[in-house]
């Protein structure tokens, strides 16, 4: 059985995702390194303003990461 830490270490190894953050370097669906990020506001309390955002494969239109709370949502 497959534990969490051996599929991060098998998305490293194969160069999905970045060894130090975890962020994705390319598409799980097509393998396209063509990715794009969206950012977007989820909340603003006075001077504190949370941004969020996702990575997309521009090539087959999924998304392959999302950024909240400091960490890559994986």
């Amino acid at each position: 059985m497959e534990t969490f830490k051996d599929y991060i270490e098998q998305q490293v190894k194969h160069g999905y995702l970045d060894k130090t953050d975890l962020e994705p370097l390319k598409c799980q669906h097509c393998d396209s390194k063509n990715l794009e990020d969206t950012g977007f506001i989820v909340e603003e309390l006075g001077t504190h303003v949370t941004t969020e955002y996702k990575k997309v494969c521009k090539d087959c239109n999924k998304e392959v990461g999302y950024w909240a709370y400091g960490n890559w949502q994986i």
